[in-house]
């Protein structure tokens, strides 16, 4: 299941979880596991209150400029650990305190196609110019602890640059592809990562 991020440029977040479980009784404790990295080598957990039938409120104090990930995880009577799912990702809401989550804009170009022949006529097709595709997102710049290495097929080695987080559902472009966000980065997509509510583009 993939993970997804808290994206965050302030200082404090809260986070409201909405719950399917149909007999409390069976639920022996919530944790909420938060990382800097996305393998979650080293996680913080927090004890989540349950209160069936109402939303908990969890809120936590974070860094300025880091991207977190977090994953929540019911514990039931007997030790059975489900992760996600119960605690749906799609049920989690994140309010940012009124501060803007995509304050960027990348752009990028799908590439047209020759126009062709028309097969009943024989004419000539026009071009396909291709489209321009302006989508919201937040850059982050590679923190070294984080950088990744991505290798060209010259087979010569480059850091990663950057992060680019867009929200789920938003146009992204394909690995290779050159985007720009102005002012930040302009150069070719690295990898891409697509999650339940936000997708990471690695350039």
């Amino acid at each position: 299941m993939t993970k997804p991020a808290l994206d965050v440029q302030y200082t404090t977040a809260q986070l409201n979880g909405s719950t399917d479980i149909t007999d409390p009784t069976t639920v022996l404790a919530i944790a909420f596991l938060l990382s800097k990295t996305d393998d979650f080598t080293t996680t913080t957990r927090i004890n989540i209150p349950f209160d069936y039938g109402n939303v908990s409120k969890l809120v936590l104090g974070l860094e300025d400029n880091q991207v977190y990930f977090f994953e929540l995880q019911v514990i039931y009577i007997g030790g059975e650990v489900e992760k996600g799912g119960v605690l749906s990702f799609q049920t989690l809401v994140i309010s940012t305190g009124g501060l803007e989550t995509r304050p960027h804009v990348m752009t990028f170009v799908i590439p047209g196609a020759p126009g062709g022949q028309d097969p009943d006529t024989g004419y000539p097709l026009p071009d396909d110019p291709g489209q321009s595709i302006e989508v919201p997102c937040r850059f982050h710049l590679a923190s070294n602890g984080a950088m990744k290495t991505f290798k060209n097929e010259d087979s010569t080695i480059i850091n990663q640059v950057g992060t680019i987080r867009v929200d789920a559902g938003q146009t992204i472009p394909e690995v290779n592809m050159i985007v720009n966000v102005e002012g930040h980065f302009k150069g070719p997509v690295r990898a891409i990562y697509r999650g339940q509510l936000s997708h990471r583009i690695e350039v």
